[in-house]
């Protein structure tokens, strides 16, 4: 099983972070192309999903993530904080599951504030636990 981010909206450059780029969704894997075309409306090419260059998923960068946080690291100090930090700032709605089963991706938690999102985040990634999470800010 993977972990998966798929980004909507005006999604920043992340030029400085190493092995990390964002793709259109209809250009991904069929697993995360069909799920986009089933939980979003507009066009596809507003819908981004984060590679990392080991995994071809986001599992990589996030579960990197949760490592460096039980190591005592702060969230911003990793790679995914650094995107995350970046997503929630230009308000793009994130959405970030667990594959361990089908329809994962449709039991997330919602979050209207990027800093909630962000705490939480940050806690289950502490805990070890799935994400499951979707940050969608107030229009």
């Amino acid at each position: 099983m993977s972990h998966f981010l798929i980004a909507t909206g005006l999604v920043p450059p992340l030029n400085d972070t190493a092995g990390l780029s964002f793709v259109p969704a209809d250009q991904a894997q069929p697993y995360v192309s069909d799920i986009v075309a089933s939980i979003f409306s507009g066009p596809e090419r507003d819908h981004t999903y984060l590679l990392d260059d080991g995994t071809q998923t986001s599992d990589e960068v996030i579960s990197e993530a949760g490592e460096a946080i039980f190591r005592g690291s702060s969230f911003p100090d990793t790679r995914l904080g650094a995107v995350i930090e970046r997503l929630t700032a230009a308000r793009c709605i994130v959405r970030i599951w667990w594959a361990s089963e089908p329809g994962a991706h449709d039991r997330v938690e919602v979050f209207r504030d990027g800093d909630q999102y962000i705490r939480e985040l940050t806690a289950r990634l502490q805990r070890g636990n799935d994400l499951n999470l979707l940050y969608e800010p107030v229009a």
